[in-house]
């Protein structure tokens, strides 16, 4: 067994709220399988190496990869009943920002520039507080990714939604902000 470091220990609890985060019903996976799945997209190696991670011209091909890979590890995994798991961009997205959420943004790296690029995980009550609120006059155009649900999300429909994450983060702080802030509208965040 591996030495239980706080590396380590960043790792674990990453997989760990990443996995709990990103199984839905219809793609129920264990945290070992989330783990697993994190660890073979090569991902892990991010938590020591922000530096490392692709700069913010190239993150969006980058994440399109890691969440192809992580797809294809999801169709060769079964759930308890024995059927294959229905993944989708949506729910490969939600197990990689959650990850790099957890391990990079809230472990004191959020200032590095290529950590101020990561996605952050999107979901219906975000999606829903955006709408009520109508953040940066943007709330029809989360009405419409709402619709679709985040855990279905396509793609394109998942892209989509990150080129909104950026237009209403920029229209309600500045250009350069980091993406990570609209999660100030995230329901858990209430005061």
């Amino acid at each position: 067994m591996p030495r239980y470091t706080i590396k380590r220990h960043v790792h674990v609890f990453a997989a760990w709220a990443a996995s709990r985060a990103a199984s839905v019903k219809g793609c129920r996976f264990s945290v070992k399988q989330g783990r697993d799945m994190l660890e073979k997209a090569g991902l892990k190696y991010f938590l020591d190496h922000p530096d490392r991670l692709p700069s913010a011209a190239r993150f969006d091909k980058k994440h399109r990869e890691w969440r192809t890979c992580i797809m294809a590890k999801l169709k060769n995994r079964k759930n308890k009943k024995g059927g294959r798991l229905r993944g989708t961009h949506g729910i490969a997205a939600k197990l990689i920002n959650m990850y790099l959420k957890v391990g990079l943004v809230c472990t004191g790296k959020h200032k590095d520039t290529r950590v101020r690029a990561l996605h952050p995980p999107i979901d219906g009550p975000l999606m829903e507080a955006l709408v009520k609120e109508d953040v940066g006059g943007l709330g029809s155009e989360w009405q419409k990714c709402k619709k679709s649900g985040w855990s279905n999300f396509d793609s394109e429909q998942y892209e989509d939604a990150i080129a909104l994450v950026r237009r209403t983060v920029r229209a309600v702080f500045r250009r350069e902000a980091p993406l990570w802030k609209i999660e100030k509208w995230w329901p858990g965040n209430a005061s």
